[in-house]
């Protein structure tokens, strides 16, 4: 009995296609984000880089990792998935949170483009979201990127 011919699958290069942050601004109670949530800053990039890249339909992407450094108040309820929704995406599109303290945004950008070189997602939103705003320290620094 002979066997069925197999499928070669070859490994897909990973690009980054589309990038956006927050500006910088003055940490304290009078800084430009001290009365903003992380999580509200993290939508505005996810829909900051949709309406960049209108070819990229909003439910082709396979995935979204935002790491946040506190996944407590406005960082948490798994801030990838909530996030992912608030900004409009489908509800098809999953998310998660990574919490890696100083390497969460690398584990999130790592772990999100190995899935697309092995077919498991051909594109993903990966971020992170390090807001200190409610608990004292008034500092946020949000980014997210558009992988295929």
């Amino acid at each position: 009995m002979r066997r069925p011919a197999r499928s070669v699958r070859t490994v897909r290069d990973v690009v980054f296609v589309e990038g956006v942050r927050t500006p910088f601004g003055k940490a304290g109670p009078k800084g430009m984000y001290a009365e903003t949530r992380s999580d509200d800053m993290v939508i505005r990039c996810i829909r900051e880089l949709v309406r960049r890249r209108p070819e990229l339909p909003p439910e082709r992407i396979d995935d979204v990792a935002i790491a946040a450094t506190t996944q407590i108040g406005d960082q948490g309820l798994t801030i990838g998935r909530t996030a992912a929704l608030l900004a409009g995406l489908p509800k098809t599109v999953p998310g998660y949170a990574v919490d890696r303290m100083c390497a969460g945004a690398l584990t999130a950008v790592t772990t999100a483009s190995g899935s697309t070189p092995s077919f498991v997602a051909s594109s993903g939103m990966v971020g992170a979201s390090t807001g200190w705003n409610t608990d004292g320290m008034n500092l946020s620094i949000t980014s997210a990127s558009m992988i295929e």
